[in-house]
């Protein structure tokens, strides 16, 4: 028997938004400027509950770097 790690949990714009208590428009913004990692599944955007989960955890801070002017 082979020890294969669970499914990641994926999650739609709606259910981010609820997590994040925004709005849908907002998580597309998060998820357009690269802020959040989506997961891209014949054309529908998803977000990897853990990644959402530890973005949370680490005070929201956007996982690109800062742009300098």
């Amino acid at each position: 028997m082979h020890d294969t790690p669970p499914p990641a949990v994926l999650l739609t714009v709606d259910d981010v938004a609820a997590l994040l208590t925004c709005s849908a428009r907002t998580v597309r913004r998060l998820a357009d400027d690269g802020t959040l990692h989506v997961v891209r599944i014949r054309g529908l955007v998803r977000f990897k509950r853990d990644e959402i989960d530890a973005w949370i955890a680490g005070d929201c801070q956007s996982s690109r770097p800062a742009r300098t002017r």
